[in-house]
């Protein structure tokens, strides 16, 4: 039979009323009662910078809950209303469309700096935006590969990259997102036959997150990686003498896919608000500003610079395909990577 998305939606449902009741104790002791509550898939260390700079902004004190989106998924369906987040940051766009196709969004009326984002960046539905994207680019060792080699993402099909090419999980926005472009553009047999050469030319099992991947090619056990801009950013951070360097892909083509971290407003928030009021100012300069800084991705607002390390990244041609896509696409794009043999 085949897989749809109300499939996909339903699954999660499932899985997330069963582990609900655990989770509301196993993410820790509830947040103090105050007039805003965040739940964020996002790193703590990655957000709470990000708050601190509206509390400087505006005053407002914020609670923070940080956990995988499965398991704030499953929190929100087992919490009383009274305490329910007034935001929902995911770290991908594929985890709110979740929320999203299980009714658990408000429709969002967004004033201001929120209207003037572009449409690629904006849910159809008006249920949540992006707020910060994370381009995905190849990852290379300068000493040992020739960017023009690279080309574009259907090239790391070839058999010449056999034993050399990191992934990370197929749970990864990043390789979600390139598993539905793929079956977007050339169809689901055509995406299928490129993930298992995907999987063939793997120097290791898919696992972990872009940084995984990136440390693989490193330490030299592979050459290329697939991983994004802020993931390598962080990397160098921490490995300041890595000759690692970033090809982007595809630029004569559609342009470089991005994934983005995204927010809406829960429904049933018991401070709705002031959960709007953050989301206005998450997609204001000031707020862009600050997303960038604390999570070296890219703001969706124009004008706006990135932080300067992926900036050194040099200039790219970004894909325009809505994101909302990659979001509608993910159910699709996790069986393809399941038969691909890249879920893990």
């Amino acid at each position: 039979m085949p897989h749809s998305a109300f499939d996909g939606t339903a699954c999660r449902l499932q899985r997330a009323l069963a582990l609900g009741l655990l989770l509301c104790l196993g993410l820790g002791a509830s947040a103090r009662a105050a007039d805003l509550t965040v739940w964020s898939a996002l790193p703590k260390a990655e957000f709470a910078p990000v708050l601190e700079a509206y509390r400087t902004a505006s005053g407002q004190e914020a609670n923070l809950v940080e956990a995988p989106f499965p398991e704030l998924l499953a929190r929100y369906l087992a919490t009383p209303a009274a305490a329910k987040p007034d935001l929902l940051l995911g770290a991908s766009v594929q985890d709110l469309a979740s929320a999203a196709a299980a009714g658990l969004l408000d429709v969002l009326d967004p004033p201001g700096p929120a209207a003037a984002l572009p449409e690629m960046w904006r849910d159809p539905g008006r249920r949540w935006l992006a707020l910060a994207y994370r381009p995905l680019g190849l990852v290379y060792a300068a000493e040992r590969v020739n960017p023009e080699s690279l080309n574009s993402y259907e090239a790391l099909a070839e058999n010449r990259w056999k034993g050399r090419l990191a992934l990370p999980s197929g749970r990864d926005p990043g390789l979600l997102t390139l598993a539905g472009f793929f079956k977007a553009r050339y169809g689901a047999a055509n995406a299928q036959a490129l993930l298992a050469a995907y999987a063939a030319n793997l120097a290791r099992p898919a696992a972990g997150g872009p940084q995984e991947a990136i440390a693989t090619v490193d330490a030299g056990a592979a050459d290329v990686a697939l991983a994004d801009a802020p993931a390598l950013a962080r990397y160098l951070s921490a490995h300041p003498k890595s000759r690692l360097a970033v090809f982007w892909p595809n630029q004569h083509a559609e342009g470089a896919l991005a994934t983005a971290a995204a927010a809406g407003l829960p429904s049933g928030a018991p401070h709705p608000e002031a959960g709007a009021k953050l989301m206005s100012w998450l997609a204001s300069e000031a707020g862009q500003k600050a997303l960038a800084a604390a999570t070296m991705a890219y703001p969706v607002l124009g004008g706006v610079p990135a932080a300067p390390l992926p900036t050194s990244f040099g200039a790219f041609r970004l894909n325009l395909v809505p994101v909302e896509i990659y979001g509608r696409l993910e159910p699709e794009a996790t069986v393809l990577l399941a038969k691909a043999g890249l879920a893990r």
